[in-house]
């Protein structure tokens, strides 16, 4: 009998994907304001983090958990970093399920002019009419970090998490376009079943 091919993952490595054999996922995957106008340049510089905007305030973490159970089957441990002050609005996240472990890091801060210019730019690129202008309404936006080597699909999972109970739209790191939950969980579930992962909501 041949032997079993293994599972492709897709993780973020260095803002890069890459394909992680399955044996390897545990290594890969180790493991709670207003706009600021500022002067808009020609170009908005890309990040090099996912941005969600929150029109429902800064705070995310007493509903983090409950969500990612009922949409993703997900367990999710939160943490405030030990040298961090309150000030900095810094929380790291574990999400865990169907044995593939992912970390993050969530900064929180107002959201300014730049953040929309470049939710603007994002919807001409990649034609996500009215994204923009929700974008707009927003007075906080969420930073998040994933670790090194984090499998992709965690990484839109929680996205679509906190585009849910913020209310507002996700802006990739090259700002191709400008995706809500639906978006982000499509990316998902495809990345998933590229793995061969399913959950219930994939069936």
């Amino acid at each position: 009998m041949r032997p079993a091919r293994a599972r492709q993952l897709t993780a973020v490595r260095d803002s890069r994907r890459v394909r992680v054999n399955e044996p390897e996922r545990e290594s890969a995957s180790t493991l709670g304001a207003h706009d600021v106008r500022i002067a808009e340049p020609d170009m908005p510089v890309p990040g090099t983090k996912y941005l969600v905007f929150s029109q429902n305030g800064s705070r995310f973490s007493h509903r983090l958990a409950h969500e990612a159970r009922e949409h993703f089957g997900s367990h999710v441990e939160i943490e405030e970093p030990i040298h961090a002050a309150p000030s900095e609005g810094l929380l790291h996240v574990r999400m865990q399920s169907h044995g593939v472990a992912a970390r993050f890091t969530i900064a929180t801060r107002a959201a300014s002019g730049d953040d929309v210019l470049r939710a603007r730019h994002a919807e001409q690129n990649g034609g996500a009419g009215g994204m923009s202008a929700l974008a707009a309404r927003c007075g906080v936006v969420w930073m998040i970090e994933p670790e090194d080597g984090t499998v992709e699909f965690r990484l839109f999972e929680l996205c679509a998490l906190l585009a849910l109970i913020g209310l507002g739209p996700i802006l990739p790191p090259d700002d191709a376009t400008l995706f809500g939950f639906a978006g982000a969980a499509r990316r998902a579930a495809d990345l998933r079943r590229g793995a061969g992962i399913t959950t219930e909501r994939d069936r």
